[in-house]
């Protein structure tokens, strides 16, 4: 009786090591594509997010997160981003911008992996006349917004920077035809089955301001 139980006890203990094994020795390797492609997002989103505010976009290297308006414009034109060897003519990358007058993001971005990027600068602005430009949007929404370029302001040489706010030929911002508005959005939103969309976010000056008087908004670097 009591050579039975020390063989089931063997046996019982033998089960549990192989499978304690097994664990041990497959599931890290299991995770790490995973893991490894986590940290890879996260640190390159990080990285665009701090070289956009201390380098590419800025005024002066030496005032980090205050963003040069023209060079902030060329950036997200979109003109500028189609990678068609075209340059903007509205918005042209003057000498004094941080990045190169090319269109290939990657490479103002000085990107050597593949990677899916968005960048968006976004903010609630404080007037109706900002939030809704054009009146048909019920007044101030108390909404962070994606911004975008007012061509149509026919006050001051530099056109005034509104909420999107839902942007289409009825809004303020007009995405439609060649006279088209500049939003300030490169790229597409994430597919929805990628889980793993990295978001890093930086707050920033813009030289010149909006149309509501502010100068602050956020900075949004999306990687997946």
């Amino acid at each position: 009786m009591r050579a039975q139980t020390t063989l089931d006890f063997a046996i019982g203990t033998s089960i549990f090591i192989i499978v304690v094994a097994f664990v041990l020795a497959f599931v890290p390797g299991m995770l790490q594509p995973f893991e490894a492609s986590t940290q890879q997002e996260t640190a390159a989103a990080d990285r665009i997010a701090d070289q956009l505010v201390t380098d590419v976009l800025v005024e002066d290297v030496n005032s980090p997160f205050v963003l040069d308006r023209e060079c902030t414009l060329a950036f997200f034109a979109p003109e500028n981003n189609d990678d068609d060897g075209t340059m903007s003519t509205s918005y042209p990358v003057g000498a004094d911008c941080n990045f190169p007058a090319t269109d290939s993001l990657p490479e103002r971005l000085s990107l050597s992996e593949p990677l899916n990027i968005r960048l968006r600068l976004v903010r609630d602005l404080t007037t109706v006349e900002a939030d809704d430009p054009d009146g048909d949007m019920g007044g101030d929404d108390d909404e962070i917004d994606t911004l975008c370029v007012d061509e149509s302001d026919p006050n001051g040489p530099d056109p005034r920077i509104v909420e999107a706010n839902d942007p289409g030929p009825t809004r303020q911002c007009d995405l439609t035809g060649s006279e088209a508005d500049l939003l300030f959005d490169i790229g597409g939103d994430p597919p929805e089955s990628v889980g793993s969309v990295v978001v890093s976010v930086r707050t920033v000056h813009l030289e010149g301001g909006f149309a509501d008087g502010t100068h602050d908004a956020r900075l949004i670097v999306e990687v997946w």
